[in-house]
């Protein structure tokens, strides 16, 4: 039962730092996201990404995740919603 608890304690000290999720930012409209491989961190990711883009007055794309079984990366594009994407 110590065990356990030690091992509870440990994981809930492991994830303290999990709550912010920040980018790396190129050019001011490359976003790259390095994040946990959860739906909540990847819906954590997408709201910072929309928000810095809305900042700009752009609007997000995702251009490409890879993950593996723990850490995705993900990559997000902000661009002007005036011009012609080729769709």
């Amino acid at each position: 039962m110590k065990n356990r608890s030690l091992v509870t304690l440990f994981l809930v000290t492991a994830c303290a730092g999990c709550g912010q999720i920040y980018p790396r930012i190129d050019e001011g409209f490359y976003l790259t996201y390095d994040h946990p491989f959860t739906d909540a961190a990847a819906q954590a990711v997408l709201r910072s990404a929309e928000k810095i883009c809305a900042e700009r007055k752009r609007i997000v794309i995702k251009s490409s995740s890879t993950c593996s079984l723990t850490d995705c990366t993900t990559h997000y594009l902000c661009v002007d919603q005036t011009k012609n994407l080729g769709v």
